[in-house]
């Protein structure tokens, strides 16, 4: 199982990896557009790139569990037309994608109910919680006993 989470990790690693360097590239071709004040739509979609975004907005639901395929399919497509024209890093995004759907695949039909959670934590709160009621399970048998 914590292999099947440092590979899904490793890919998502590697599909950021292939747009943050076609966007590093763009931004050194273009460093006198960068640095010479006025600012290209593209150019600023390659700073976005480096970019985390954080939502400080909390839900109030659980949001429904999501393969990382998708999740990541998703993302990719966001830089498809800006940054990934190459037909290498096309190729390279595909097979990434391909190996975190079968991961995916892999993931669900190992799981109970099917569902592949995005980051795999599922079963280990699981696993955590059992455990932490069969301690006080036991705690509480030896103090029925000391008594």
């Amino acid at each position: 199982q914590s292999e099947r989470l440092q590979f899904g990790l490793l890919c998502e690693q590697n599909l950021q990896t292939v747009w943050r360097r076609r966007a590093y590239r763009t931004l050194l071709d273009s460093q006198g557009g960068l640095f010479g004040g006025g600012r290209s739509t593209d150019l600023e979609r390659c700073l976005d790139v480096f970019r985390e975004r954080v939502d400080h907005s909390v839900s109030n639901t659980l949001p429904a569990p999501q393969p990382r395929s998708e999740v990541m399919r998703r993302r990719a497509a966001q830089f498809t037309d800006s940054l990934l024209h190459d037909p290498e890093d096309q190729m390279a995004v595909g097979l990434i994608l391909s190996d975190l759907t079968a991961l995916d695949e892999e993931a669900g039909a190992g799981g109970a109910d099917g569902h592949c959670p995005v980051y795999g934590l599922e079963s280990e709160q699981v696993q955590e919680q059992e455990q932490e009621q069969e301690q006080e399970q036991e705690q509480e048998q030896e103090q029925e006993q000391e008594q």
